[in-house]
């Protein structure tokens, strides 16, 4: 990040948002196991490197990037700056109404009110929003994938550790559904 950028008052805006960067981390921890963890070692890589601890120090969330977008709609599209198996991120906030989502590849279509989180591997979905009435601002979180190649975490390890999630997870619905009696 960019000095200007930084003393202009960026360390502060991130340490104010540390509570919701937190929930978000939390949501993903749980979503998305797997590549919270590659998120987590790929921030942790970017502490270690000098030109930029001061800036990791305070940037809390495992995703590299963020993009505020302000009072606009957005038009269907794909975000292709992911791996497939990623999830971006959206926050959406404000005074506003008559919003819509809409994801056509799946036939989705809903209202997208304040306070609406979404996860999406925004690589293979196409996703869109309408035009709002009133003041609207959206957090898109998403993991630039050169950022974790740049510190040296390898994307197969990432991909392993997603593999590994799921696994466990089938595992376990095996394990379940092998010990249910019958009635």
């Amino acid at each position: 990040m960019q000095d200007r950028a930084w003393d202009s008052g960026v360390e502060d805006w991130l340490w104010a948002t540390l509570e919701t960067t937190a929930v978000l981390n939390s949501i993903l921890q749980v979503i998305h196991p797997g590549f919270f963890t590659y998120g987590v070692l790929s921030r942790n890589r970017l502490r270690e490197l000098d030109g930029h601890k001061d800036v990791v120090k305070s940037w809390l969330s495992i995703y590299t990037a963020m993009v505020v977008i302000a009072n606009r709609d957005m038009p269907i599209h794909q975000d292709h700056h992911c791996y497939v198996g990623w999830y971006d991120m959206l926050a959406s906030v404000g005074c506003y109404s008559q919003a819509e989502m809409e994801m056509p590849s799946l036939g989705f279509r809903s209202s997208y009110p304040p306070g609406t989180l979404s996860a999406l591997s925004g690589h293979i979905i196409s996703h869109g929003v309408s035009p709002c009435v009133g003041e609207r601002v959206c957090y898109a979180y998403f993991m630039h994938h050169k950022v974790p190649h740049r510190v040296g975490i390898s994307m197969s390890h990432g991909l392993r550790m997603m593999a590994d999630h799921y696994d466990r997870v089938q595992a376990e619905r095996t394990s379940k559904s092998n010990n249910v009696p019958n009635v």
